[in-house]
């Protein structure tokens, strides 16, 4: 059976419409997923014979493929040859035309029938707006999202005998969550039972996993970030919710291994408690690609737990119903990003039920505190609070940006650091990192390409990563020569030229203010300083704090 009940767990280890007379050159008409590649729409004035107007096709060589009589409007298609911008130009150029404009594209605006879907308020337009993003995105089947967690109720499976006295099921057996499909699913690893049946014994692992990646629009529960995307289970906490520091330094070097992209890690440890093998291991991880979202931690403090305090982590901040801090969510340096973690002592949008995040998991979960184990053949839905449910829109969201094709890990971090939505003080800060995610606007982020050729030309900052109001340039030429040095924002954009001159071998330095061509402030985000040579390029990132 399914319920709907509200608990609470609060675990980081707690537990466009084109108008007429379009310009052309104001528009992306290169954009295929916004317009259709060689098609035009003209409209003719009315009185105007649609049938005398071949004389005006034939001098573009455009061929009428569908008409709209009523509106007097022909769609055309132009030549491989030619170019669309000329075809736009000598249409509206006619007197007999009323517009002239590139085709574009509509979707269909896709909101999943899930029952619960309406419960889940943190993905309404309000907060992260999920519809908005799934209409660019829903996932791909070749990106593995790792929970290295409790383990995930993923599978039918007899209880093992060594784990006999750790759960509890009326008929010896771990079951599947209801709202999850074995398609789900790649193979995974149980770290503590050194096997691979990592079903979850706490009842953490699945309400993370729901977040990411639930089955969607099957008319079942409640819905996932990136459901077309693939789920590893990676059981690293025992049937307590508790576990070494060892453990999961394992499982994720393990999930690291084989084939994850994104490394989920709702769990964490006191605020500032380091772990040597944590870290050795998330290196590993980085090194190979993979991009780790970590919780930032519950007990309420201005500094981090670890692994999220951890560089290479995305390192995520609890936001309420309210887009405010949690009150629970610690925060402090090293902070990237916020999501919703909920609140389930507040009833802000008056439901009827809690603010918490919901998601399937076992009716009766587990409690340390009272010797209570979880039960592991019947399911509930439940409202949870705590950086652990805020962490797991982060990873859905970095698999919809790899799924989509921004790959490489500084490309999704910069993706989703650059579009968030501004909280608390203007620009970065402490409390929400750079703001609140927003999926569907980095999903439209268009990375800088960074090339990394032999150049001879060397180039270094004074003050790397984050910088405030200035910073300094240092770079090496080995030869005399032509050298221009720019710096572009994340969208590709060049915003300063800070070099274009004819310079001597040796070292360099430029101060550069975080202002523009027309001396302008900048916005705080991630810009990109590229110095180029005769016959090669270097680009480097930097991030600009206000």
């Amino acid at each position: 059976m399914k319920y709907l009940t509200a608990s609470v767990l609060i675990l980081a280890i707690v537990p466009a419409v084109l108008i007429a007379g379009t310009n052309p050159s104001t528009v992306n008409i290169d954009n295929l997923e916004q317009y259709a590649h060689g098609y035009i729409t003209v409209r003719f004035a009315d009185g105007v014979d649609l049938d005398g107007i071949q004389s005006a096709l034939a001098v573009t060589g455009a061929v009428e493929v569908h008409r709209i009589e009523q509106l007097n409007a022909i769609q055309l298609t132009i030549p491989d040859e030619a170019d669309i911008r000329d075809a736009l130009s000598y249409y509206e150029s006619r007197p007999d035309v009323l517009y002239a404009q590139p085709v574009a594209i509509r979707r269909v605006l896709w909101t999943p029938n899930d029952p619960l879907f309406p419960r889940q308020w943190h993905f309404d337009a309000s907060h992260i707006n999920m519809p908005a993003a799934w209409n660019k995105e829903k996932g791909s089947s070749t990106v593995i999202v790792a929970i290295v967690d409790t383990g995930i109720a993923y599978e039918e499976y007899p209880i093992p005998e060594y784990e006999a006295d750790e759960v509890i099921s009326d008929d010896d057996y771990y079951h599947m969550a209801p709202d999850f499909t074995a398609s789900q699913f790649v193979a995974g690893y149980d770290v503590i039972h050194d096997d691979g049946h990592p079903n979850d014994q706490y009842g953490h692992g699945t309400h993370v996993a729901g977040t990411v990646a639930q089955a969607t629009n099957n008319g079942i529960g409640t819905a996932g970030m990136a459901p077309d995307c693939k789920l590893m289970p990676v059981q690293v906490m025992n049937y307590t919710g508790s576990g070494y520091d060892f453990w999961i330094a394992e499982g994720i070097t393990w999930a690291a291994d084989h084939g994850a992209d994104v490394i989920n890690l709702s769990l964490g440890g006191p605020p500032g408690q380091s772990s040597e093998i944590e870290h050795d291991a998330i290196i590993y991880a980085h090194n190979k690609g993979v991009v780790i979202v970590a919780s930032a931690g519950n007990r309420r403090v201005g500094i981090l737990s670890y692994p999220a305090a951890f560089e290479e982590c995305i390192a995520v901040a609890a936001t309420d119903y309210r887009d405010l801090r949690a009150v629970y969510s610690q925060y402090g340096t090293g902070l990237d990003i916020s999501a919703p973690g909920g609140d389930v002592y507040e009833d802000r949008n008056s439901d009827g039920y809690p603010d918490g995040v919901l998601q399937c998991t076992y009716l009766e979960f587990a409690d340390p505190y009272h010797g209570k184990l979880a039960k592991v053949d019947e399911f509930a839905y439940h409202f949870w609070q705590g950086t652990s449910m805020a962490a797991p829109h982060v990873s859905g969201m970095a698999a919809l940006l790899i799924s989509h094709g921004i790959t490489g890990v500084d490309n999704v971090k910069n993706a989703i650091y650059t579009t968030a939505r501004d909280l608390g003080t203007s620009g970065y800060d402490k409390v929400y990192g750079w703001g609140m995610i927003d999926p569907a606007a980095a999903l439209d982020y268009v990375p800088v390409a960074v090339h990394e050729e032999s150049a001879p030309a060397s180039i270094s900052y004074s003050s790397p990563g984050f910088f405030s109001n200035s910073t300094r340039i240092n770079y090496t030429l080995p030869a005399d020569g032509q050298v221009t040095l720019t710096v572009w924002d994340a969208g590709g954009r060049r915003v300063r030229t800070l070099v274009d001159s004819h310079q001597a071998s040796g070292e360099h330095s430029i101060q550069w203010d975080g202002t523009d061509d027309n001396g302008r402030p900048l916005s705080r985000g991630a810009y990109f300083c590229r110095i180029n040579t005769s016959g090669s390029t270097l680009t480097q990132k930097m991030v600009l704090v206000r």
